[in-house]
């Protein structure tokens, strides 16, 4: 049985003032800021008092430095705080049965690790393209700890953002998410691999008066799935399968028969690539791997410390093998002002990668109000990066984040949809996948102050409007203007007006139609009307049909130039009038053939004159009149 042969020998400074007490209970554990109480006891109420209330009460905020140290041998353990919390008890009780009174002149002065001052206010803070070594020193650097930061994970997370908490619990966040070891060893804030464990071997009935070993079965196979939006890829990673070593190994094997299933959840973080992905996963199936075996144990050496590590053997003469080696991830030291000590711990597997998650705290993000700071996204995805109200004291904004809208998708290698990209100063609502607040992305805009005009009387407008003033208007008013416009800053519109059946397309200066082929048709009539000129150009053939009579009217002079054959046929009857002297002159051959009788009457003086041959020629007889006489000469 063990003995306590070696006491301890414990020592605790109040802002440099060595305190003497009754009993000190230390409560240390992974993941929390780790709680002292040191009792005072004095002998009467009236020593007590004579402290008075304002002293005891000033020992909160006091630095603490607790040291345990074993007389005989061993490395004094410090741990250092501040005092928190002083509680202070004066009662006396009615005599029992036996005619005993109790009394409680006692005094308890409660503090926490130095890392407490990390766990003060609740707020928010967002870290861009960081690695977690960056994120953990930015967020501990006010402070003014002492910081040892080597985490496993190392690649660069796009976006992390510290949700209504603490620096402690958004670090703890943090630690659970990337399954990190993060804790304060006494003295220095550890997050990661520490760089040194203290180390010690327990014998079993000697250092150890103690002991209980669990073995838990645990599935522990998980996958995860992860969507990288710039790249357009669809990760889904395993994580390794690691069958662990000694004890471990066999609950592990006896877990993998029993649950054969995986998990399969969306990444725990936003990565960039699916060798990060991999990364964290491999170290969550070794993290559950790791839960499955744990031991408990009772010591009375203050060797036993938190993040260090212990062997636990057993005497030669038992021919047992050792337990294997545990990290120690919770101790609770006892000792009182005789040096009574002893301490209960709770180990698991030493193995580095296995660490067992101490934190089960999460955060869920709710929607929230944001400014756009910059729509210029550099690689053209339609991105924008926002500014959260929080944010603007500090000068900082999100990363660049997708933009919800109704419509979007690809077609071949180009996008669809409604692309329309909020400009900078638009205030936004901001959403969060799975509520994790490390995946915003904009649910849509809203209108503030004088910007939200509304849809009118009746709410029977809907508008859709530019920066530049380009809009395109719906309005459903039956008994107004009934109808769609689309319009520019111009003034060129097309209206589509219901209540009148009509299409009005209306320009300040030109409308160009341009297609290989356009079709006018009209059930009833087409008009055409120019202010001044008109022209038709043709390139090829020009063909007019009328069904039915066709009239030109020509105010003016008309001039036509055929440069090739001119055919005129001419069915009915023909009445051509020239008001005024005309002048027809043809360069080169001209052939008239009537098929049925012709009568030209010229009321006045006709000439007829040839450069060349005339001749005319007919089949029938040929008359020549004259109301005087006729003269045909040379």
């Amino acid at each position: 049985m063990s003995q306590n042969l070696n006491p301890v020998q414990p020592k605790v400074l109040l802002d440099g003032e060595n305190i003497s007490f009754e009993s000190l209970v230390l409560e240390q554990s992974m993941n929390s800021c780790h709680r002292f109480e040191v009792v005072c006891e004095f002998m009467s109420q009236d020593e007590m008092w004579k402290q008075t209330p304002q002293k005891l009460l000033n020992r909160i905020g006091s630095r603490a430095v607790i040291t345990f140290e074993h007389k005989d041998s061993g490395t004094p353990y410090e741990f250092s705080g501040w005092v928190t919390d002083v509680r202070i008890d004066a009662w006396e009780s009615e005599p029992d049965y036996e005619f005993l009174n109790h009394r409680s002149n006692r005094v308890h002065i409660i503090g926490e690790g130095d890392i407490v001052k990390l766990n003060g206010s609740r707020g928010m803070d967002s870290f861009v393209d960081c690695q977690l070594k960056t994120i953990v020193s930015q967020a501990t650097q006010p402070a003014g700890i002492t910081v040892e930061c080597d985490p496993a994970f190392n690649g660069v997370i796009p976006y992390v953002m510290r949700y209504q908490e603490s620096v402690f619990e958004f670090l703890n966040r943090l630690s659970s998410t990337y399954n990190e070891l993060f804790f304060y060893d006494g003295k220095t804030l550890i997050f990661g691999q520490p760089k040194k464990s203290p180390e010690v071997a327990l014998t079993f009935d000697h250092d150890v008066f103690s002991l209980c070993t669990r073995a838990s079965a645990l599935p522990s196979s998980v996958a995860a799935y992860e969507y990288i939006h710039e790249s357009d890829n669809q990760l889904c990673v395993e994580g390794a399968k690691d069958s662990g070593t000694g004890l471990l190994s066999n609950v592990k094997g006896c877990a993998d028969r029993l649950y054969d299933d995986q998990e399969l959840v969306h990444s725990p973080s936003s990565v960039t690539s699916d060798s990060d992905l991999k990364t964290l996963l491999d170290k969550k199936s070794k993290t559950l791997g790791g839960s499955m075996l744990s031991i408990e144990g009772q010591t009375r050496t203050c060797q036993v410390v938190l993040g260090g590590i212990v062997e636990v053997i057993f005497p030669s003469k038992m021919g047992v093998p050792s337990l294997g080696r545990y990290r120690v991830v919770e101790v609770v030291h006892k000792v009182d002002k005789s040096g009574n000590y002893s301490n209960h711990f709770v180990g698991t597997p030493a193995n580095n990668e296995f660490i067992t998650q101490r934190y089960s705290g999460c955060v869920k993000a709710y929607p929230e109000m944001a400014v756009v700071s910059s729509n210029s996204d550099p690689k053209s995805l339609g991105r924008v990066q926002v500014q959260f109200d929080w944010q603007k004291r500090a000068g900082k904004s999100t990363n660049w984040i997708r933009v919800q809208t109704p419509d979007a998708g690809g077609s071949g290698t180009t996008n669809r949809g409604m692309v329309f990209i909020p400009e900078e100063g638009d205030q936004v609502m901001v959403g969060f996948e799975y509520g994790d607040p490390n995946r915003p992305y904009v649910m849509g805009s809203v209108f503030s102050g004088s910007e939200g005009k509304g849809g009118g009387d009746g709410n029977n407008k809907r508008t859709i409007l530019t920066k530049s003033g380009h809009r395109i208007v719906f309005d459903d008013d039956k008994g107004g203007s009934w109808g769609i416009t689309i319009a520019d800053s111009n003034g060129n519109t097309i209206n589509l007006s219901s209540s009148q059946k009509t299409i009005v397309i209306s320009s300040q200066e030109n409308i160009v139609l341009q297609s290989k082929n356009i079709t006018l048709e009209a059930e009833e009539k087409i008009s055409q009307k120019s202010g001044k000129d008109f022209d038709v150009t043709v390139g090829n053939n020009y063909k007019m049909e009328v069904e039915k009579d066709s009239t030109a009217t020509i105010k003016g002079d008309c001039s036509e130039t055929i440069n090739g054959k001119y055919t005129g046929k001419i069915k009915g009857a023909s009445d051509i009038s020239v008001g005024d002297n005309s002048d027809y002159k043809v360069s080169g051959d001209l052939s008239l053939r009537v098929d049925s009788d012709t009568s030209l009457k010229f009321k006045g003086k006709l000439d007829s004159e040839s450069s060349g041959d005339s001749t005319l020629n007919s089949k029938g007889k040929m008359y020549v009149k004259g109301s005087g006489d006729v003269y045909i000469g040379k």
